[in-house]
């Protein structure tokens, strides 16, 4: 009689489970079915000799499979991650507001961290920018006891921005004849938006936006008093002497509206449309900028992002309701309506007779007998003049803008030689002034 007296785990690593146990069966039956002195023999523990024995009944002396019975809390059929795929690219949302989406799209509930690891095993995970931290001090909203639209942000987006656009939508936006300038209004209980777009920025626009904003609130039936707050920029009027107040009295006082300014260099007192502006470049400018052409297509496009953003896109700061259910939530009837203001082109707007600024003869910041004093030739009005005439649209190849001004000190001179605009100085010429065309 011959007895195996090599261990069974030895066996098992050198030649197989199947033969371990063939050799931990002969050895059972060579010691008269003693399981113990089997166990004995081989060094291992009686259960594997009862093991090795169910498997023989079964006809399989091979090891089962060790898959989990239970599916893993992260796994996902392939037909859903395919799903949430699609939805990302589609959409470019991230895992929160995509797990609402397909819920109300699709009605299957997918775990949030499931999302987020299938976007990133498919790589559309979102390059991260390093946030800055700045000091604290925003304004402050009582959600409780505020009105729709009775305290409202605006803002002017630069569409061509460098460091947020890819180089290829950059590129095809710096090639194209089109708007750069997105203006945008937003109400800050509702985060309802209202959006427009310009080749210029200036107070022109500004003004005819601002009053078309405010009379189409107006017409929805919401006349107690309104409040816009803004940055310092020319945009808004805030920046020349004043002009602020002056533009409060005649202009907006009448329309039932309050207006004041941010702090200096404090973007997060404006949070509400600069987080807006963020959006639109992850979900707008980034996937659908190359698909715009021309005027037209921005219009087309400008309106259908405003009703997606509007009626459509839940937000999470309204608790993953749309701006327009959060409305309604409210207890107002208003209509959709609403929502759909129209996205204009606001350099063929601000023309026409009802948004005309009425200027003075000789404006305040060039008046000729202010010319000499200091600061009145400042390089910053050339350079906003050089601007609007090297970004208007009626500049055709060829053209050669010239600046004319009451005073145009010898610093400002430089910037016009820079920029290659000419100049003409009505404080010395033609009296042997100088005059460069």
């Amino acid at each position: 009689m011959t007895v195996q007296h090599q261990s069974y785990l030895e066996l098992k690593k050198d030649v197989g489970e199947e033969f371990a146990r063939k050799a931990l069966l002969f050895n059972l039956r060579s010691l008269k079915n003693n399981v113990r002195a089997t166990a004995r023999a081989m060094k291992c523990s009686a259960h594997t000799v009862y093991l090795a024995l169910e498997k023989q009944k079964k006809g399989n002396l091979k090891d089962s499979s060790h898959k989990p019975k239970s599916k893993h809390p992260g796994y996902i059929e392939e037909e859903k991650e395919q799903m949430v795929i699609e939805y990302r690219k589609k959409t470019k949302l991230g895992k929160r507001r995509l797990r609402y989406y397909i819920f109300q799209k699709e009605g299957i509930n997918i775990a949030e961290s499931t999302i987020g690891k299938v976007i990133k095993r498919a790589g559309l995970e979102r390059k991260r920018r390093k946030r800055v931290k700045r000091s604290r001090g925003s304004p402050f909203y009582n959600m409780a006891f505020l009105f729709p639209f009775q305290e409202m942000q605006v803002d002017v987006k630069e569409i061509l921005d460098k460091e947020t656009l890819p180089k290829e939508v950059y590129r095809h936006l710096e090639a194209s004849n089109l708007p750069l300038f997105q203006w945008t209004v937003i109400d800050v209980l509702t985060r309802i938006r209202f959006l427009s777009f310009s080749y210029r920025k200036d107070w022109f626009c500004g003004k005819a936006y601002l009053q078309l904003i405010i009379w189409w609130i107006r017409s929805f039936g919401f006349h107690y008093p309104l409040h816009i707050q803004s940055d310092g920029g020319v945009e808004f009027a805030v920046s020349a002497p004043g002009s602020f107040k002056r533009n409060l009295e005649k202009v907006f006082k009448p329309l039932g509206v309050t207006r004041s300014v941010i702090r200096k260099g404090h973007p997060e007192d404006d949070a509400f449309v600069e987080r807006s502006h963020q959006t639109d470049d992850q979900e707008f400018y980034i996937p659908y900028l190359l698909m715009i052409k021309n005027e037209k297509d921005l219009i087309k496009r400008g309106i259908w992002w405003q009703k997606i953003y509007n009626l459509e896109r839940p937000h999470q700061g309204l608790g993953n309701l749309t701006p327009y259910e959060k409305l309604k939530s409210l207890g107002y009837v208003t209509g959709e309506e609403i929502c759909l203001f129209p996205t204009l082109i606001l350099d063929s707007v601000c023309c026409l007779d009802p948004f005309k600024i009425k200027t003075k003869s000789v404006q305040y910041h060039l008046d000729h007998d202010r010319a000499p004093e200091k600061a009145k030739g400042e390089p910053w009005y050339l350079y906003q003049a050089i601007g609007q005439l090297t970004q208007a649209p009626q500049v055709k190849k060829g053209d050669y803008p010239v600046v004319i001004a009451p005073y145009i000190s010898e610093q400002g001179q430089k910037v016009c030689k820079e920029a290659g605009i000419g100049y003409i100085d009505l404080l010395n010429y033609p009296a042997g002034g100088r005059e460069q065309v």
